[in-house]
């Protein structure tokens, strides 16, 4: 009977540690998604929240710091663009290597194929078009739906 008892505490420990390990990995990848879907004006104001309350920067300070962040951040998005080009460039060049290896009818396949079809996909759909994860401040906004009681993590629409 102890036994059981044990077991079953056992049982219950690592299945909460395996979701709460999931539910994270979950959770960071969705607040990713929801960064890079937002743009750099999302990222640029994050960088500037954080700026301006550790640094306590004041009024004309703001102005100066926003202008350095706005070109890092231009800088930055430029810099991922190049590479994207680069990465489709050369994964075009390896379709094109490749096509002498391979059998006629996979050469067919591979016709229809271009850099893109290589690329992964998400590892969650994304959410629908509008969609965001509920926030703390949303229920002062009044975003939070009817009967809502802040278990779960719904989506509202802006």
């Amino acid at each position: 009977m102890n036994k059981k008892i044990y077991i079953a505490l056992l049982v219950v420990f690592v299945s909460g540690i395996s979701a709460g390990f999931f539910l994270g990995q979950y959770y960071d990848r969705e607040r990713m998604h929801q960064l890079m879907k937002k743009g750099p004006e999302r990222f640029e104001e994050m960088v500037m929240d954080r700026l301006v309350r550790q640094l306590n920067l004041a009024g004309n300070q703001v102005m100066a710091v926003r202008e350095k962040v706005a070109a890092v951040v231009n800088e930055i998005e430029a810099e991922h663009h190049k590479r994207g080009d680069e990465m489709r460039a050369r994964m075009t060049r390896l379709l094109v290597e490749i096509r002498p290896l391979l059998h006629e009818s996979q050469q067919k396949i591979l016709d229809t194929m271009d850099a893109e079809d290589l690329r992964p996909g998400p590892p969650f759909p994304p959410p629908p078009d509008g969609a965001r994860p509920l926030m703390n401040d949303d229920k002062e906004k009044g975003h939070y739906p009817e009967g809502f009681h802040g278990s779960g993590m719904p989506t509202v629409r802006p």
